[in-house]
């Protein structure tokens, strides 16, 4: 179901809002995995090739400005998604994730009731 805005009523509790380019990794990100996504991903393109963009739960946004603007314009303009979802992940496209990589670390900042949480590559880093 969409409302008004073209946005699909979330039935998972987390949000990916990826900020994606013409060799973003996203696409592994949603590849098939045994465990259930308990997460959206919504795209935030920049990439010069958009039909290369379409292969998230949100309707994606196409916009050419830095990042961080970017995500900012994005949240003004669609401020419910601060409130539909629980927690939301802003990673960079080239980050090499499996689907259950990214529930685990949603299930992680619930379990540790956590405001901010970060992935690592490693125990140390």
């Amino acid at each position: 179901m969409k409302n008004e805005e073209g946005f699909q009523s979330g039935k998972r509790r987390f949000l990916v809002l990826a900020r994606v380019g013409d060799e973003s990794l996203h696409r592994e990100w949603i590849a098939n995995d045994a465990t259930p996504r308990n997460w959206d991903l919504q795209l935030n393109v920049y990439a010069k090739d958009q039909s290369l963009s379409f292969d998230g739960d949100l309707p994606p946004v196409f916009d050419y400005g830095t990042k961080w603007d970017s995500i900012a314009r994005h949240f003004k303009a669609h401020p419910e998604l601060l409130d539909r979802y629980e927690y939301i992940m802003l990673p960079d496209d080239d980050l090499r994730m499996k689907s259950s990589d990214i529930s685990k670390l949603f299930d992680i900042a619930v379990e540790y009731d956590l405001t901010m949480a970060q992935p690592a590559m490693t125990h140390d880093t």
